[in-house]
């Protein structure tokens, strides 16, 4: 059976998660097929999801971090599946997914979609930039393209297939704590509020300073210093150079 509508979701922080997105709206358009695109990133985006119908296939891309899908996605009552058939797209820096695939499989089942499949791909690493630089390239490209038109003959074959089922034999690992990226140069600050409306879980007020009482939901997903007009944010120079180890 012909799906209904094919829809691409991305939560993209720094722009390697769209990249795959973008990819895997090619190989479907070289199918035929015209997704929708929509993204999630922000919580005024995550408010106001498309419409989903039984019927549609959503492919939903998002980041992992430290081997956990983002923690802002755990609570979005908004979404609401209705039958829609799922796929869940890991996008990692070159570590590993661990157990992103299977929590957003979870969560998806509890919005009402059904999970038809699942895929971990590779992005240029937000915090470390030297952990799968370059990536995707184009060899990643071409197997993301590929990837689609497989995706699509599953859609189509979906009704006579069970569920993606992951293993559960563990709880999920504990949650990191972030180090939440500042202004290095705050003399400098322009006031553009960029940081401010991009930032997924929405702690940084008016002046670029992060709200005291919500700093522990800071997902160090680098947001905040890939968009910054004037490149003026960034990890704390301790943290940097942890990490830079």
């Amino acid at each position: 059976m012909q799906p209904h509508k094919f829809y691409i979701g991305s939560m993209s922080p720094t722009g390697g998660v769209k990249k795959i997105a973008t990819c895997l709206k090619q190989g479907l358009l070289k199918h035929g097929v015209s997704p929708v695109r929509f993204d999630f990133l922000t919580p005024a985006q995550r408010a106001l999801p498309p419409a989903f119908e039984s019927g549609d296939v959503v492919i939903f891309c998002f980041p992992v971090f430290a081997g956990r899908v983002p923690a802002c996605l755990t609570a979005w009552p908004e979404l609401k599946g209705n039958g829609a058939m799922a796929f869940v797209t890991s996008v990692y820096g070159g570590r590993a997914c661990k157990d992103a695939p299977r929590e957003m499989a979870d969560l998806l089942v509890k919005h009402g979609f059904k999970v038809i499949g699942a895929a971990e791909l590779l992005a240029q690493h937000s915090l470390e930039p030297r952990l799968a630089n370059g990536r995707p390239d184009e060899a990643d490209k071409t197997y993301i393209e590929e990837l689609a038109g497989q995706l699509l003959e599953a859609a189509c074959q979906a009704d006579s297939l069970p569920p993606l089922r992951f293993e559960r034999s563990a709880a999920y690992r504990p949650y990191r704590t972030n180090v939440q990226p500042v202004k290095l140069r705050a003399e400098n600050c322009g006031h553009c509020h960029l940081c401010r409306k991009i930032c997924p879980v929405g702690i940084i007020d008016n002046q670029g300073e992060p709200i005291a009482e919500k700093a522990n939901l800071c997902l160090g997903c680098m947001a905040c210093v890939k968009h910054c007009r004037r490149a003026i944010r960034g990890l704390p120079p301790a943290a940097a150079q942890a990490v830079a180890q």
